[in-house]
């Protein structure tokens, strides 16, 4: 049976047997069952498809959901006022095309007639770099809250653009007037990195690094405890795990840039293995950076059952004791 290109309609031809009736009746059946409804009711078919002949819209539905989009390999594209607002491309990504009702191009979250609720995401070129932002309030006015550049610098804050004066590959620009603070937590442990101009800790404006809680603040350098703030204040620095025994001296290491190298610019506190009295002294030298001479005075708590000596410079008065005094100790040059 020949059918019409359109809608598939039955053409009578020469084959058919005459019955106007019947064949009446079927071709308003036929056409009820394949022509949208002007007004309301219902399309009793499982996919419309609208085609140039290349493309094709399909809206329909199958046994799980509606769908609408196109089965062929092309983009679906959104239009509003005559104008390209998005698309989803044959690849499957989404791409916002416009720029409405500001001059950035995003995307709003929770529109509420509180400002205050809402989100949006915008493409901004406020700044001399282009980012991906995250503002609160109305739609393009509202506060600038994170965002990203083109240079995958990342910003907290306010500011338009990250403050890179000296010009780092990557920053993570952290802003706010006054205080700010990043805190790291447990149920029972709670970090600080903050920085302020004022009034938190008992500490004076600038960085503050260490514990809300009462717990101790320690260094690690190749993953092993270096050194530790307890929680009773005492500051102690170790070669290796605490308690652990090393073959390494313990440095306290200070360098005064004011002195000039040929003088006695760097002093150094070292508990030493290598004191000369098995461990049981302590070294405070002075170095001299132009030829790396050196300058000690040793503490012994080894040597005359428990005399402190430095080499044979300062020794313990062995005369009585004078002037009211609980112990003497002489300095002695020969």
């Amino acid at each position: 049976m020949a059918l019409t290109a359109a809608l598939g309609l039955p053409l009578i031809d020469d084959t058919m047997t005459a019955n106007v009736v019947r064949d009446l009746n079927a071709l308003a059946e036929d056409i009820d069952s394949k022509v949208m409804p002007r007004k309301g009711g219902v399309l009793d078919a499982g996919m419309i498809d609208v085609t140039d002949g290349t493309r094709i819209l399909r809206i329909g539905s199958d046994a799980n959901d509606p769908w609408i989009g196109t089965p062929t390999n092309h983009d679906f594209r959104f239009i509003t006022n005559n104008q390209v607002r998005g698309r989803v491309t044959a690849s499957g990504s989404f791409v916002w095309l416009d720029r409405i009702l500001t001059s950035r191009a995003g995307m709003q979250i929770g529109q509420d007639s509180m400002a205050a609720k809402n989100f949006h995401l915008v493409s901004d070129d406020v700044s001399t770099k282009p980012a991906l932002r995250v503002y609160n309030g109305n739609y393009g006015t509202g506060t600038r809250m994170f965002g990203i550049d083109t240079s995958g610098h990342i910003m907290i804050g306010s500011q338009t653009e990250a403050w890179n004066t000296e010009g780092w590959s990557k920053v993570v620009d952290i802003y706010r007037t006054g205080n700010l603070n990043l805190t790291l937590r447990t149920d029972q442990s709670q970090g600080v990195l903050a920085v302020h101009d004022s009034g938190f800790y008992g500490c004076n404006p600038g960085l503050i690094i260490g514990t809300a809680t009462a717990q101790e603040l320690s260094f690690v350098v190749g993953k092993t405890r270096r050194a530790a703030f307890g929680t009773d204040g005492s500051f102690t620095v170790t070669t290796g795990a605490m308690g652990v025994s090393t073959s390494q001296d313990a440095y306290v290491f200070l360098n005064a840039g004011n002195i000039p190298l040929n003088g006695w610019r760097n002093k150094a506190i070292i508990n030493s293995v290598n004191d000369a009295y098995g461990g049981a002294g302590l070294i405070f030298r002075a170095t001299r950076p132009s030829d790396n001479a050196l300058i000690d005075i040793k503490l012994n708590w080894n040597k005359g059952g428990g005399d402190i000596m430095t080499e044979s410079h300062i020794v313990k008065s062995t005369a009585a004791p004078s002037g009211g005094f609980d112990g003497q100790i002489w300095i002695q040059y020969s």
